[in-house]
Parts: structure tokens; sequence; C-alpha cells
């Protein structure tokens, strides 16, 4: 959740030889005292506030950490000619009975900051508004987090006002003076209710579009994923004779937590595979930028990213295949019979990334390392590769191929080089085409331990 909150300047003046360390510690350039103009803002605190929320007085040491280094701008306007000031050091104080977070913060004399000082001198730039993630909103009546229990916040339960403690700082962006004190869209943005903007607002207002894009493609994915998993469990329900009829079971699933349907599904007369992304992760590779696939247009640095937004993993990279093997295992441990690895594959045209080794011994040696550090008894790995040549590593694992039309099967099927080929190839479908029948179902792998 994102949180902004009013805060006031308290003190300003020139810094001391103990701030004028800390601030170069800040800059790139060593700034001597007549440079800078230095001033304290009294931040979060931990009492109520107009929205009737509060941080939690045990998460302001941590928060607190999170705002050293970040910068001050004007009106939350995140361009670099809005950015006046920076912090530069903060601590927790108590004063009666409240706990706040103190921040001192320098602006670089001359030109546009002298403007700035002086309004901050002449009490015009007196009100700033800080921004903040922070990760858990708790109900202060029952402790439940805010919007999963009946309690509203402004409103009184036996004579206890009901607001939301804000715990689990994630980040601090920065504090802003604003023209306006106290606007009441300058509290929750979202994920705690209010009338802020949208996401998509804020995306198109801070530039952050395609970060948005993928956000929102993101959650199309789950949502598909919440269908299915819904699909799966009233298919579970109605083949065991419950009594309820479909409609009924649809509207109990709706109300169920996802972690709850999976264990319905997991824990069934069901064989649960799950199906996972390998080398095509939008979060792994913003994260991790060095395993990306360079894109061959830009400079060698950026990574390669298709037409979805998603940007594509080196195969070769041991960070990569530690970070599946990871999912894998954990996925096992949940109680899943399979995993299918999709897109494990390079991306189609070759131009367009930066690939220095042999692409089919990459991923050959990827999938070896897969199915030796996670494959065993009862436990098969998949991989949904680019065709029927790709080279299956000895173990329990299969292949899947998908968009295949079904007079091209057993042409396919034909060229396949693998041994058992019904057990070992499943083509993935939507189609009733009778062509499909032979390698459309899932056969037991365990018939190759028999043979």
């Amino acid at each position: 959740m994102q949180i902004k909150k009013e805060t006031e300047v308290v003190v300003s003046g020139v810094p001391t030889e103990a701030q004028l360390e800390a601030i170069n510690g800040q800059a790139k350039t060593q700034l001597q005292k007549e440079q800078v103009y230095v001033f304290s803002l009294r931040l979060c605190d931990d009492q109520v506030d107009r929205d009737f929320e509060r941080f939690d007085t045990l998460a302001l040491p941590a928060l607190a950490k999170l705002f050293v280094g970040k910068t001050g701008i004007v009106d939350h306007k995140w361009s670099s000619e809005h950015q006046v000031a920076r912090i530069f050091a903060t601590e927790v104080v108590q004063e009666d009975g409240i706990s706040f977070i103190k921040a001192w913060a320098y602006i670089r004399r001359g030109g546009h900051g002298d403007e700035v000082i002086a309004d901050i001198e002449a009490g015009i730039k007196k009100e700033v508004s800080v921004g903040c993630a922070m990760g858990l909103g708790v109900c202060s009546i029952c402790g439940s987090e805010y919007g999963t229990c009946g309690h509203r916040k402004g409103e009184y339960y036996d004579g206890q006002l009901c607001c939301a403690i804000l715990k689990e700082p994630l980040d601090a962006y920065e504090f802003s003076f604003v023209a306006v004190p106290a606007q009441r869209n300058a509290g929750v943005l979202k994920a705690l209710g209010g009338n802020g903007k949208c996401l998509k607002e804020l995306a198109e207002e801070f530039g952050a579009q395609a970060e948005y894009r993928a956000l929102f493609k993101e959650a199309q994915l789950g949502r598909q994923y919440r269908k299915e998993l819904e699909d799966d469990v009233v298919r579970l329900c109605l083949s065991l004779e419950l009594g309820a009829d479909r409609d009924v079971l649809r509207s109990v699933v709706k109300c169920a937590a996802a972690e709850d349907l999976m264990k319905q599904v997991i824990h069934g007369d069901y064989y649960a595979i799950a199906r996972i992304p390998a080398f095509r992760d939008y979060q792994f590779g913003l994260n991790n930028v060095p395993c990306g696939l360079p894109d061959a247009r830009g400079d060698g640095y950026y990574l390669r990213a298709d037409d979805g937004g998603c940007y594509w993993l080196d195969p070769s990279e041991p960070q990569v295949i530690t970070w599946l093997c990871s999912i894998i295992k954990e996925l096992k441990e949940l109680g899943f019979n399979e995993v299918v690895l999709d897109n494990f594959r390079f991306p189609p045209n070759p131009d367009l990334y930066i690939f220095n080794g042999d692409r089919d011994q990459a991923l050959a040696e990827a999938a070896e390392v897969i199915v030796t550090n996670c494959a065993s008894d009862g436990f098969t790995i998949s991989f949904v590769a680019a065709g029927a040549n790709f080279a299956l590593p000895e173990g329990r694992c299969r292949l899947y191929l998908s968009g295949i039309p079904a007079r091209d099967v057993e042409l396919t099927a034909s060229g396949a080089t693998m041994t058992d080929p019904q057990i070992r190839m499943v083509f993935i479908a939507d189609s009733n085409d009778t062509r499909y029948d032979t390698f459309g179902v899932l056969r037991t792998i365990d018939l190759l331990d028999t043979e």
C-alpha cells in the first residue's frame, strides 16, 4: 500500500561539521558549508491522522532508515527539475508520549535552490507530504488485516475508535513540498480504500505506463489462474457427488482463498500439475539484469523484452537455473505431482538479442541440471519447448508442445528422437480433434519404469 502523509519543516540553518560529513556521503562531489542549506522536518508519527490511520510505533525505526537518501520534490512531480532537496539523516524521537521520525535534509545553494530556501525561511514552503509503502494495515479493533473484517475506519465500537495501523515498511519514496496542505487525496492512494487516484491514473501522472501495463498483464494471468483453479475444484466436487449443483459450488469456491482451493486440488484425487515460466520472466529479469538476454538493438546492457513486455532470461546463467530449481522444489513440497516449465526456449528471432553460445546445447544443459536436481520418484519435470527435436535429458521428464495443428501431430511425433513418445510427448490443444488423442492425454510416466 502506498502512503502519503503531511508533515512540516521544523528547523533550518547552516550545517554542522557532522551534518556536512553526512551530506557529502550523499553527494557525488565534496560540498562546503557555504554551498548547502540544511533544515529538519517532522515525518510520520504514531498518532491517528485525519484518514483514521496511524503508523505502528515499532515500524518507525525501520521506516526512518528507508528515508535516508530520498529526494525532496515539489508537488509530488518526480522529474529532475522538481528535485530540490535530499534527506541525509533521520532518527525516531519521543515527545509528550508521541513517537515520530525527524529528518534532516539539505538544499544546494544557488539558482532555483535559493528560491526554495527563501520560501522556507519565509514560511511559505512549510508543509510537506511524504510518500512511502507499507506492507500491512491492521484493524485496531480486532487485529485482523484491515479490509478483511467488518470494522470501518472512523467508526466507534464499544467506545473505541477504529483505525488502520500501518505495519511492515517496504519503501520510502520521497517528501514533497505541497502548495495546499492537508488535502484529503494526499492520504492513502491505494489498497486501504479512500478516494485517491486509481493506479492507472498514477502511472500516467508519473510516466510509469510500461510498469502499469506489465502489472496489468500479470494480474490478468492471476485471474486466469484463479478461474482455472475454481473450475478444477468444481469438477472435483461434482465427481464426488456431494449433492450440490454446479452453480452452488461455483458460488462457494469464489469466496474461498486461492491457497485453500489449491489444497483441495492437490490433496484430492487429482494429478496436480503446476505450469510456470522458465526463461520468460518479467520480475526476475527486472531484478536480475545480468541474467537476462541483452537486446541487440540497444548498447548491450538493455534486456530483451517481447511484445508482451516480458524479459527473456539467459538459460546458461547458473543463477537462473538455481531460481527455477528453488521454485520447483517449493511446488513439490506443496504436493504437486508435476511441474511444467513453459517457454523453455530462446526468443524466436535470434537477430534481436545477443547470445554467443550454442543455443541447443545451453537448453539441453539447463534441462539436465534441473531434472538431476529436482526430479524424483513420483515427481516429474516437463518442458514446453520450441519443437519436437528438443533433447530430453535422462530421468523422469517429458516434453509438451503447443500450437501444433491436428494435421501435423503424427508427422511431428514421428520426427521426435526420444524413446516412448506416447508417454514422454504431450500436445497441448483446445480442440477435441481425434488426431490429438494419441498424444493429447497424460499417461503415467511410471510405465517407463516397468519396461
